[in-house]
């Protein structure tokens, strides 16, 4: 945004000497925000929501945000905590269950954490932890713009009832 920039610039001789260069054009920083879309409106709120949970601050649909997230993202993040059981099916009283608990604590995405967490249960763990380190790192392939057609391509691969990689 053009806010973060101007803050990035700031820093540039905040201690001493020195000066900002910036590796775009003014028609770049024109397109650019006035300023960022708070993360709370961009990220998926999942580990989130399971985090509130695990520390007993109530329902998200009623908590007193400072930047109130979209209904709809706080609904969708519910569902999938439900879906992978880590809160309880009541929606009167989503209480949060064991793997939740656990989960709350990692730091990776909630259903590769599941996948970790299940395999030492099953003596997989070495094998899960190659998948889950491939899963978690970007796609080393930059992809443009994909066409009608790819992205047709790619839908017809995909599963919203498949694992994590479909």
């Amino acid at each position: 945004s053009k806010a973060s920039a101007e803050q990035r610039k700031g820093r540039a001789g905040r201690t001493g000497p020195g000066v900002c260069y910036r590796l775009y054009s003014q028609e770049q920083f024109d397109y650019l925000l006035d300023f960022s879309i708070p993360e709370i409106l961009r990220v998926s709120l999942d580990s989130v929501l399971l985090q509130m949970k695990q520390l007993g601050l109530g329902d998200p649909r009623t908590f007193d945000w400072v930047q109130p997230p979209p209904r709809d993202s706080v609904e969708s993040s519910m569902l999938v905590l439900r879906q992978l059981q880590l809160i309880t099916e009541e929606e009167e009283e989503e209480r949060i269950l064991p793997l939740g608990r656990v989960l709350s604590q990692l730091p990776v995405d909630l259903r590769i954490g599941k996948m970790l967490v299940l395999s030492c249960l099953l003596g997989l763990e070495d094998e899960m932890m190659t998948i889950a380190a491939g899963m978690s790192i970007q796609s080393p392939f930059l992809r443009l713009d994909p066409g009608a057609e790819e992205e047709q391509e790619r839908r017809r691969l995909t599963s919203e009832e498949g694992d994590p990689f479909t």
